[in-house]
């Protein structure tokens, strides 16, 4: 995916773990993934495939509840999807904003 920041710039989306995208969880979804999770935990049987089929439906449960986001390196404009999975621009409120606010580690840590 490409998204064609207002600044110029363009925000590639072609890779994993990548440090300018997020996945955001609505707080009104938050229990219910809670939830999800229990009953994932809960209900994933003794075989293989009752524990795949737990993970999966648990997978299909944060990709129906999240959006994803995306910043841009250049400017610090943050592209949210919305529900509707249309993007929202949000202008930051000053020149001095972070352009890594979703980074969670540095390129050379582990994911694990």
């Amino acid at each position: 995916m490409k998204i064609n920041c207002h600044c110029g710039s363009t925000i590639l989306d072609s890779a994993d773990a990548l440090p300018h995208k997020a996945h955001l969880i609505p707080d009104q979804e938050w229990l219910s993934l809670l939830d999800a999770i229990d009953g994932a935990i809960e209900q994933s049987g003794p075989s293989p495939r009752e524990k795949e089929a737990a993970c999966m439906r648990l997978r299909t449960r944060i990709s129906e509840i999240s959006r994803q986001a995306w910043q841009c390196r250049d400017c610090g404009r943050v592209y949210v999807e919305r529900a509707d999975r249309q993007l929202e621009p949000l202008i930051p409120g000053s020149d001095d904003i972070r352009r890594e606010l979703f980074r969670s580690r540095t390129s050379e840590e582990p994911t694990t």
